[in-house]
């Protein structure tokens, strides 16, 4: 569908090819967290979810590097002429490429075995009735509180982390003159680096922290994220130099990717097995539509009509950055602070 987005002629067209992007994303998350929750013990299960947060991290810092470099090269070429396509403009070829160069990878989906489903309580680890779409939402429903709250908490985090990457491109074209694959190359860079290492450092540590007993372990360690989140998130868009902002880049997504394995572990350890995939589609559901689709949009609103200047990006980068982690870390206080959850390999099944 990426590659379908660089025939688009119409935009139309383009639209449509989106919508499958996006429809190939939403089905990718849960299923894979689903897997690897019945493929690991919960004590060594944080880890795994990490290395899978790690190659979001990698996907999109790549994408910014490669996108770049593809830039570079679609810029120089006026345009290409492909057999049964037509003329394809520099925007189509970077498309064509990037999509076409991810099928081998999509292939190797192919060697991937259906693992047997653990925590089941009582019911048959092999065999077990499918769950109605009323019997997973009153189960979501009747534990909105748990759910509401962390669910909040990770979008916001979602939220303050994409505006950034959306609009820090932009904020150093505008306030730094870099061009576009100058810009892409550095904030993929950073993002790659820091996002690797803090999806497997959020992994590590939450697990190291459940095999020390260590009660509400994943809260804690989000609620310590969102903390350390602020100073590199308020301070990043208002440094006087490309070096130094990325600097404090860095540890905006090393932190911010810290917080997604904690996350989808204490969402499965508060969820029964055969209802996982449908809750991680759910809290992705939200991050999508308010983390992926405000994040941005806030950054956008406040420059335009708080400040009614584009060169003030960086104080809406700044602004939005640090109200939606400040946030974000409220709801999961307010999570530590519930009445911890039954654990979902009790005899809370539905």
């Amino acid at each position: 569908m990426t590659a379908l987005c660089g025939l688009a002629k119409t935009f139309g067209q383009l639209f449509i090819a989106r919508v499958g992007v996006g429809i190939g994303e939403a089905t990718l998350v849960p299923a894979a967290n689903s897997l690897i929750g019945d493929s690991f013990p919960p004590e060594r299960r944080s880890l795994p979810l990490g290395v899978f947060a790690a190659g979001i991290s990698a996907g999109m810092g790549l994408g910014l590097l490669a996108g770049a470099v593809t830039v570079q090269f679609a810029e120089g070429i006026s345009h290409i002429s492909w057999p049964l396509v037509g003329m394809l403009k520099p925007w189509q070829i970077v498309f064509l490429i990037l999509g076409i160069a991810g099928l081998p990878l999509a292939v190797l989906v192919l060697t991937i075995l259906e693992p047997v489903r653990h925590e089941l309580g009582a019911e048959a680890t092999t065999s077990y009735p499918g769950l109605t779409l009323r019997e997973s939402l009153s189960h979501l429903t009747k534990k909105w509180p748990t759910y509401g709250t962390l669910f909040g908490g990770y979008t916001c985090f979602v939220a303050a982390a994409n505006g950034i990457a959306t609009w820090t491109p932009t904020f150093y074209i505008r306030s730094f003159d870099l061009t576009a694959p100058e810009a892409g190359m550095r904030l993929g860079l950073v993002i790659f680096v820091g996002g690797i290492m803090g999806a497997l450092s959020g992994g590590a540590l939450a697990d190291w922290l459940k095999r020390r007993k260590t009660p509400r372990a994943q809260l804690k360690l989000l609620v310590g994220c969102g903390f350390a989140m602020l100073i590199p998130a308020a301070f990043a868009p208002i440094m006087s130099t490309v070096a130094s902002s990325l600097a404090f880049l860095f540890f905006t997504f090393f932190f911010g990717a810290m917080t997604v394995a904690p996350t989808i572990s204490a969402l499965q350890e508060a969820t029964p097995n055969r209802l996982r995939a449908q809750a991680t589609a759910l809290l992705y559901f939200m991050v999508n539509l308010v983390g992926v689709g405000i994040g941005p949009f806030a950054i956008a609103l406040v420059t335009d009509y708080v400040f009614g200047n584009d060169l003030a990006l960086r104080y809406s980068l700044s602004m939005v950055g640090v109200t939606f982690t400040v946030i974000g870390t409220a709801l999961l206080v307010l999570a530590l602070k519930r009445p911890h959850a039954r654990n979902a390999r009790s005899s809370e099944q539905l």
